[in-house]
């Protein structure tokens, strides 16, 4: 098809994509293109061998297969935007959905109102959607047509091209306007953000899929796009270790606006946590983010330059360090801001706690205590405190640890979550396992 004498070119080049079946990966891991022309010539070679979306899509009783692979929808979109939401012509647009029971026909009137130009003349349509929809035991398909802007006015004009398009010489029952959806795109990205020692860090761009690990819709960090790393010398660690162990970890929706969603907190006294999910606080969506944290020796001290522009004109926030957005809301009816805080200077005489557990561990078990150590831990609003590790019972040798929380809260309130808690228990640990506890009234 490389000859280019005699065809008639068209506008702009498309694209064909077609979106695969699979049990993990996320929705872009399921695209792959199939083919992209730009002259009339070239669409005809590739659309008539193709195979039509109900050779394909599910019906509901069939689970059919083309080749070795099952396919949920077929693209057709504007070469140079993925049809995915997140695509930045897409990103703060619009579409049409309508649900039909005839297939073929009908999506091959809209491909060609689209390459046609007699849908869209002004270059607003940026693709178009045949999907197959699973609720329970029903099934439908659904047609999308895919706009670059929010502008009702402007969809309203080409809904009704659609709809003269998609009845000229439709033999079935007509398509009305009633029988059109408008939705608008909300594709947001994720960012973290945290700020240590006065450097402020912030993860890439965290993209809407699924959550691998709970099989639920949520954002992804792709690759290297979610690490948050700081250099920090031994001094310095120490220092922040006894003085602000606490990190507090923003997280930000940017899409037209800057939504906060929340934050969580890490501690740098246990630096090496495996991937676990932590509850966001403060969070009206009730999230949860999957992290892990590391402490590694740098081969090197570098010159951190400072970071790069973001490659978008979107605000990049940082953090909120006073005022009443950075409280624990506890309770309905807060009339003032109260800071708890919490000491631990150190504890001693432990060993005759643990001396018979520790008497029933093997010699193997017990080398590996030693070793380890011991620590102190106390949790409390789903922050986990842990101490410095030492490594004899008489006298526990630790830097004081010092920890406030900020509550925006009511007397009454703060006296009634005291009372449901009663104590606040301490734990004395090792590895992989609790020795004992003991309580602080």
């Amino acid at each position: 098809m490389a000859d280019t004498e005699g065809t008639h070119p068209l506008h702009t080049a498309w694209s064909i994509w077609e979106l695969r079946e699979m049990s993990k990966g996320n929705y872009a891991d399921k695209l792959h293109k199939l083919c992209t022309f730009k002259t009339v010539e070239d669409f005809w070679g590739y659309w008539n061998n193709l195979p039509k979306p109900s050779q394909v899509l599910n019906d509901g009783v069939t689970k059919k297969k083309l080749g070795d692979r099952a396919i949920e929808s077929f693209c057709f979109f504007r070469e140079g935007i993925t049809p995915e939401w997140e695509d930045p012509i897409n990103l703060s647009g619009g579409e049409w959905q309508l649900q039909a029971e005839e297939l073929d026909h009908l999506w091959d009137k809209l491909v060609l109102g689209m390459i046609g130009e007699t849908i869209d003349p002004d270059n607003e349509i940026t693709g178009a959607r045949i999907i197959h929809k699973n609720k329970k035991d029903q099934h439908s398909y659904r047609f999308e047509l895919w706009l670059r802007s929010r502008d009702i006015n402007l969809a309203d004009v080409i809904r009704n091209d659609m709809l003269d398009c998609l009845n000229t010489d439709n033999k079935g029952k007509a398509i009305t306007r009633a029988d059109c959806v408008h939705k608008t795109h909300n594709a947001l990205e994720l960012r973290v953000q945290c700020t240590i020692k006065g450097e402020l860090r912030s993860s890439g761009s965290g993209k809407r899929g699924n959550a691998k690990s709970k099989n639920a819709d949520g954002y992804i960090w792709r690759q290297d796009s979610g690490v948050i790393k700081w250099y920090l010398t031994t001094k310095e660690l120490k220092a922040l270790k006894s003085k602000a162990p606490t990190l507090k970890l923003y997280v930000f929706g940017i899409g037209d606006e800057v939504h906060s969603l929340g934050w969580f907190f890490m501690d740098l006294r246990t630096p090496d946590t495996a991937l676990r999910w932590i509850k966001l606080v403060n969070s009206k969506y009730s999230g949860e983010i999957h992290v892990s944290s590391q402490l590694r020796k740098a081969p090197s001290f570098p010159s951190i330059p400072p970071p790069p522009p973001q490659q978008h004109d979107l605000p990049v926030v940082p953090p909120t360090t006073t005022g009443e957005d950075d409280c624990l809301d506890i309770g309905d009816h807060p009339d003032a801001i109260y800071v708890l805080s919490i000491v631990v200077e150190g504890a001693t005489h432990m060993g005759p706690m643990v001396e018979a557990l520790l008497k029933r561990c093997s010699p193997l078990e017990l080398h590996a205590i030693l070793a380890k150590g011991f620590w102190l831990s106390y949790s409390i609003f789903d922050v986990v405190v842990q101490t410095d590790v030492f490594h004899t019972l008489d006298v526990a040798g630790f830097d004081v640890i010092r920890d406030s929380f900020r509550l925006k809260s009511s007397l009454p309130a703060l006296a009634a979550l005291f009372t449901d808690m009663a104590v606040l228990p301490i734990f004395l640990c090792t590895v992989d396992r609790i020795l004992c506890r003991t309580e602080i009234p």
